[in-house]
């Protein structure tokens, strides 16, 4: 039988390796469809989070304040008008393009840009979106 030290002992140890091991991180993108909105992560950072409007939430880094991700509210109508508007050939479609459905207003533009600007070259998939929207 295995004593209460050495299950602690254990843990810790367990703790300490998977804590210590560096963890490579790539640049990804949440769709929940329960709450419709698109949550994106580019940089590890971590951050605090920016609400601008009712569509845009920005997460900036504590150390340096710069974009390292954003949460889109209404998603599903803003892929739909993408979809509508652009002649999408295959799945994807570039991060920006759903920013830009947002048209928001001319004082928020810039930022928008901004934000769109650190998304880099992040795409989404509109079909993934769309068909979890009609469920």
């Amino acid at each position: 039988m295995v004593s209460d030290t050495e299950n602690r002992q254990f843990l810790t140890d367990a703790v300490r390796d998977v804590l210590s091991e560096p963890h490579a991180f790539s640049p990804a993108s949440h769709y929940s469809p329960h709450g419709d909105f698109l949550k994106v992560l580019v940089k590890p950072d971590v951050a605090f989070s920016d609400r601008i409007d009712d569509t845009l939430t920005v997460y900036r880094s504590i150390d340096s304040l710069e974009v390292v991700g954003c949460k889109i509210k209404g998603v599903s109508l803003l892929a739909e008008n993408v979809h509508t508007l652009i002649d999408v050939e295959g799945d994807d479609v570039l991060f920006k393009f759903i920013l830009l459905a947002a048209n928001p207003s001319p004082e928020r533009r810039q930022l928008y840009y901004d934000v769109s600007k650190a998304m880099g070259k992040m795409t989404v998939s509109l079909k993934a979106i769309l068909e979890k929207r009609a469920a």
